[in-house]
């Protein structure tokens, strides 16, 4: 199973791919190496910060495909609540209810309509 972590920043530490994650530093050495643990401190202070894209376009050449699933955040699908979350069916009955609601005050408007006008033809 996956852990999730909070952040994961890419850096280009001297020329080689590395991350940086939950106070921890890894890095490809060479092309074709497994990612090894680094240094954080000379990771942090030594190399460049970029977004995942440039760091993908800057290494992919000469390092192929980085894998960095195992580190990235995992998003929380089923965020718990404090009661169940609605089910469409509760949406569909809350819509007929909003239009059951509107029809029943435009039928009110038009009898109260009809009988204002035949209260003034009639007198």
């Amino acid at each position: 199973m996956t852990t999730g972590h909070d952040h994961i920043t890419f850096v280009d530490w001297d020329h080689r791919p590395a991350v940086l994650v939950d106070g921890k530093a890894l890095a490809v050495l060479r092309p074709g190496a497994a990612w090894v643990s680094v240094d954080e401190f000379d990771v942090r202070h030594t190399g460049g910060v970029m977004s995942e894209a440039a760091w993908r376009r800057r290494f992919v050449g000469e390092f192929g495909r980085l894998d960095v699933l195992r580190w990235r955040p995992m998003a929380q699908d089923n965020v718990p609540q404090s009661k169940p979350l609605p089910k469409a069916k509760d949406f569909d009955n809350a819509v007929r209810a909003v239009y059951a609601a509107w029809m029943e005050g435009r039928a009110g408007s038009d009898q109260a309509g009809l009988v204002g006008v035949a209260g003034e033809t009639g007198d």
